[in-house]
């Protein structure tokens, strides 16, 4: 038999956010926040996929369109020497599980207007405002 005891730091998950507040945010996602975050969200992608950084790869790449696949699945065998060849190229400093490495990662200026203009929008919309 299993017995789980919860550590001394531990508080039940319900004590953790009032019930109130999770109502509000449950139907503040099924309605019109939810929906300017769907209606935003393929905006977004589509603006940044054509953006360059100095010194950066794109890590965007569209893979599902209309609710089916666009690219074939890949073998196995081709997915381990992707990772392979893209894990040696890392510092060391980032390969190292035990460490607290520092990642250095920024929000372009277009993807932080963007971010701004649906936030903007998304909170017009739980005051009730146009």
């Amino acid at each position: 038999m299993l017995v789980k005891s919860g550590r001394s730091w531990e508080i039940a998950e319900a004590s953790a956010t009032p019930e109130s507040v999770v109502r509000d945010r449950r139907r503040f996602l099924a309605g019109a926040g939810g929906a300017t975050i769907a209606m935003a969200l393929p905006g977004l992608l589509s603006a940044c996929t054509d953006e360059t950084v100095a010194e950066a790869e794109s890590l965007l790449i569209r893979v599902m369109q209309g609710g089916k696949r666009l690219l074939e699945s890949e073998p196995l065998a081709d997915i381990q020497q992707r990772f392979l060849r893209e894990f040696a190229q890392l510092p060391e400093s980032y390969k190292d599980l035990k460490g607290n490495p520092s990642y250095p990662v920024t929000i372009t200026s277009r993807l932080q207007t963007l971010q701004d203009q649906v936030s903007k929008e998304i909170r017009q919309k739980e005051m009730g405002a146009k």
